[in-house]
């Protein structure tokens, strides 16, 4: 399946419609001077990224009351999915590119493109992590449970072969 680069966290910051203004001295958050290209929301002040997930609690989407999460790391592995459940929150799935395995947690639900298609998004730790081009539209990779042993066992992308 394509996988696509999330973007950096002052990127999800600064130009998603989904970023939470927070105070201009609150510890973790960016200062988004309303300028972005393409698909940017140009968001204005001090924002930190809105994730779905509340990271500091597994299996619970982040309410519109929670605090936002200022703990964004570029170098963190997660995947952003369509149709992320509450039961998805925080789960770690195993993700294959080229014979490479590598985990990473599930935080965000991915947003539909102009087309309406869904795509699974990684953070740039995630692609880096798998040796995967963050510059490319799209690395073919494939992502299970960590329970789905007989697939992973099975699939090219795990195997190398």
């Amino acid at each position: 399946m394509p996988l696509r680069y999330e973007g950096t966290c002052a990127h999800l910051a600064c130009c998603s419609a989904h970023a939470v203004a927070v105070a201009d001295d609150t510890p973790g958050s960016f200062a988004c001077a309303g300028q972005g290209g393409n698909g940017c929301s140009r968001n204005v002040g001090a924002f930190a990224p809105g994730f779905t997930c509340n990271p500091l609690e597994a299996g619970r989407y982040r309410q519109p009351n929670d605090p936002p999460f200022l703990a964004c790391n570029d170098y963190e592995r997660w995947l952003s999915m369509p149709g992320l459940t509450n039961k998805e929150c925080g789960q770690r799935y195993l993700v294959c590119y080229r014979g490479k395995r590598v985990t990473a947690v599930a935080r965000d639900r991915s947003a539909s493109n102009v087309s309406g298609n869904r795509y699974y998004e990684g953070s740039f730790g995630l692609l880096l992590a798998l040796g995967a081009d963050h510059d490319a539209r799209e690395n073919l990779v494939s992502i299970y449970t960590l329970k789905q042993t007989d697939q992973i066992a099975s699939d090219p992308h795990c195997t190398g072969m």
